[in-house]
């Protein structure tokens, strides 16, 4: 069949649309972390916990993404007979999806009460920041000016209706790389506003999600059996660790004999190097040195006169 001369026209319309953007969050499976302690809990988060985009470590994250929603309609009339004429149109709007992954201790069961309160504070705390990221990219979204809502029309003509609707189709274009355009500017805003929200909190200290590494189970004699292992578990030198765990080991032996100000005293010299040697060469990290300090002075706490 020879082919009929087409009078296409093709607009594209930026508009904002009646239906509301829509959004939806899954919690993933959750991952689980290692530690026998609130100090080893944050340490193991912070060097295997989900990564971003840069390779960072976090205790929790979201990942979010836009998928389009398009939806078609088309119009047919019969025009200079024998031809008709069709106008397709597709409107686009978005949905938000968010997966967030949250960390689960296996062991918290066999912690004591202080301990297992501190880490579902912390979980309860982590999962309202998580939440607010999803609540960003859905304000991201709906105020984006001009709307990122899309509308596409194009008319075509045929013989018959459907060749007419064909005709329409094809005249529409390429607009899946529009669209995915449309996405990755979406995205683009969504990843600012979260940034601007995660320097706001802190990544969640301002709204509570940070662990109270002083917190701990047992004795003060116990305790301090525990952190000479977080001083293992931690990225110190043998050398430095054993520096460490020297005064440990001191201030046990001078509670054993009810000596409590000279066990307190070997705690402030303990405190002292770590503060010394933290996010040095051989110390442990400055996130690992910071969790040691608080045990330390929480166990201070603990000893009468110390």
């Amino acid at each position: 069949m020879k082919s009929v001369l087409k009078v296409i026209a093709l607009v594209l319309v930026m508009a904002m649309l009646i239906s509301p953007v829509a959004i939806a969050a899954t919690y993933l499976p959750p991952y689980q972390v290692q530690g026998d302690s609130l100090s080893e809990l944050k340490t193991y988060m912070e060097q295997n916990g989900p990564q971003d985009n840069s390779g960072t470590h976090y205790p929790a994250i979201t990942y979010i993404d836009v998928v389009p929603n398009k939806q078609q309609t088309s119009s047919t009339k019969p025009v200079d007979e024998p031809y008709y004429e069709c106008t397709v149109t597709v409107t686009v709007t978005w949905t938000v999806t968010a997966l967030i992954k949250m960390p689960e201790w296996p062991g918290s069961g066999d912690a004591c009460q202080a301990v297992q309160d501190e880490w579902n504070r912390y979980l309860e705390a982590l999962e309202d920041h998580e939440e607010g990221h999803e609540q960003v990219a859905n304000d991201a979204l709906n105020n984006m000016q001009p709307s990122p809502n899309m509308t596409f029309t194009a008319t075509g003509r045929g013989l018959s209706p459907g060749e007419a609707e064909l005709d329409a189709n094809n005249n529409l274009g390429d607009i899946d790389a529009q669209i995915e355009a449309k996405r990755q500017e979406i995205l683009a805003e969504i990843d600012k506003k979260s940034k601007e929200y995660d320097e706001t909190t802190g990544h969640g200290a301002t709204q509570g999600a940070t662990l109270n590494t002083g917190i701990g189970c047992g004795t003060p004699e116990e305790r301090i059996e525990g952190l000479t292992g977080d001083v293992e578990f931690s990225d110190a030198s043998e050398g430095v660790a054993n520096s460490l765990n020297a005064k440990l080991e001191a201030a046990l032996k001078a509670l054993q004999k009810g000596n409590n100000g000279a066990a307190a005293n070997q705690l402030n010299a303990f405190i002292n190097q770590v503060n010394a040697v933290s996010g040095t060469e051989n110390g442990p990290t400055e996130q690992e040195g910071q969790g040691l300090v608080s045990q330390a002075q929480s166990i201070q706490g603990q000893i009468p006169g110390g």
